[in-house]
């Protein structure tokens, strides 16, 4: 985080650019999801579906923030642990990335049975 904003504040115009992009195309995508949500739904669109819409969402990319993190913590260890074995190394960052791909998989299915199930009711 701290490289990004040192990037931000002294980086060059490209540099910049680049980060804006990324963060406004994460931004963009996640109020996409919202909003597709909306009206994907069964239902009239009222308060409860906007809430729970906008809930869900936030979950969705704080969960995904945190595999993240996660997932950079255990590549810099591994990176910093056995840097002297190359080899090792890379099987430990191709298992790392074949974890990390079926999690995604299954946090996707996931979210897709949430979001196919759901059903906004009024009182």
């Amino acid at each position: 985080m701290r490289s990004i904003w040192e990037a931000l504040k002294i980086g060059s115009a490209k540099e910049r650019l680049a980060i804006t992009a990324d963060l406004v195309s994460i931004i963009g995508v996640s109020i996409a999801s919202v909003v597709a949500t909306l009206f994907a739904t069964r239902t009239a669109i009222d308060a409860t579906a906007v809430v729970a819409s906008i809930v869900i969402g936030l979950l969705c990319l704080s969960g995904a923030t945190v595999v993240l993190a996660a997932w950079m913590v255990v590549s810099f260890y591994i990176t910093n642990i056995f840097h002297e074995h190359k080899s090792f190394c890379s099987a430990l960052q191709f298992a790392l990335w074949s974890a990390f791909a079926a999690l995604f998989i299954l946090a996707a299915y996931y979210a897709f049975l949430l979001l196919y199930n759901m059903s906004f009711h009024g009182p």
